[in-house]
């Protein structure tokens, strides 16, 4: 059955591959955004709107009468010092709310929120069971109420939650990663056996389109979160990238050198390097096990498409077409 789509942020990391998705299977597919689509290929699909904008985007939705909308327009980033640098998350949030109010014909909305409602290990006991530890999470924690007020019962709007999304079109911090380790210069902190939920980005859009064509009679208040089945351990996923680009396994430093290193990468950002290496703050995240219940994302999409051994070795491929 062919659907009208509308995506916000349809020009991101993951609008790039939900818009690909949607367009493959013959969906007719909107992108409002308010930056031009990473994929070139895309423009034709692209309008540029400010979402928050209650104006704007009340027009540019009335002008594509979408049957569904995918919101996955935000500010990402952990830069931020304060929530209020998150303004587009909740404004965003609160303008496309107040046009969706007007027009119940729009039978259902997926509204990205972030694992990173909680800090980085904690596990949530519930849907409402709030520990954000950046101003960014606590942006999303702002947005997720919004939507519960507008939709108590989670029947019309369905929140889901990205874990650590991976692949072609990546950005920052993941795509870091695959530098470091492609180029040789990754070094893994010697005795971390840390698990984490990442996800491969065609398996989040697998999942993603699960929540958007499953019966509303099996959807609810559950904690979707977007990741593959199977956490991964760092060290290990360092080595499969390394051999899927003809590179030596990574090193392993003793705990103390990773210690020091880290210190020393957080003098190098104060002088001005942006993305050094390694600081404190990404040497504690390596060191945090993070795995998320995948339990209600499993049942509405019991077999993700690809796995860690082929996700690695498409993503190596696309670094390599795009000669960067």
């Amino acid at each position: 059955m062919t659907r009208r789509i509308l995506v916000t942020g349809g020009s991101g990391f993951i609008g790039t591959n939900v818009v690909a998705a949607l367009l493959a299977r013959g969906d007719a597919v909107i992108n409002l955004d308010n930056m031009a689509p990473r994929n070139p290929a895309q423009l034709p699909q692209f309008r540029e709107v400010d979402i928050c904008d209650v104006a704007a985007l009340a027009l540019a939705v009335d002008d594509f009468a979408p049957d569904r909308i995918i919101h996955l327009a935000a500010r990402t980033d952990l830069l931020g010092t304060s929530i209020d640098d998150y303004a587009a998350n909740t404004l965003g949030t609160a303008a496309l709310l107040a046009v969706l109010a007007d027009r119940p014909q729009i039978g259902r909305v997926l509204f990205a929120s972030s694992m990173l409602v909680c800090r980085l290990g904690y596990q949530p006991r519930s849907p409402t069971d709030y520990a954000p530890g950046t101003p960014y999470g606590a942006s999303k924690v702002a947005c997720e109420n919004l939507v519960r007020a507008a939709d108590p019962g989670r029947r019309r709007i369905i929140l889901f939650r990205p874990t650590s999304i991976w692949g072609p079109w990546f950005a920052e911090p993941y795509r870091d990663f695959f530098d470091a380790v492609v180029g040789g210069w990754y070094i893994h902190p010697g005795g971390a056996s840390t698990r984490r939920s990442y996800g491969y980005v065609d398996n989040a859009v697998a999942q993603i389109l699960a929540l958007l064509d499953a019966p509303a009679a099996a959807l609810g208040d559950e904690l979707y979160h977007l990741a593959d089945y199977q956490p991964v351990d760092i060290g290990h996923w360092a080595d499969v990238i390394a051999t899927a680009s003809s590179r030596k396994p990574p090193r392993r430093i003793p705990a103390l050198a990773a210690d020091m290193a880290a210190l020393a990468g957080d003098a190098l950002k104060l002088l001005g390097w942006q993305h050094p290496p390694v600081t404190r703050f990404r040497l504690a995240n390596m060191r945090t096990n993070a795995v998320l219940e995948t339990g209600p994302m499993q049942n509405l999409c019991p077999v993700l498409p690809v796995g860690l051994f082929d996700g690695v070795d498409r993503t190596i491929a696309w670094m390599r077409e795009r000669h960067d």
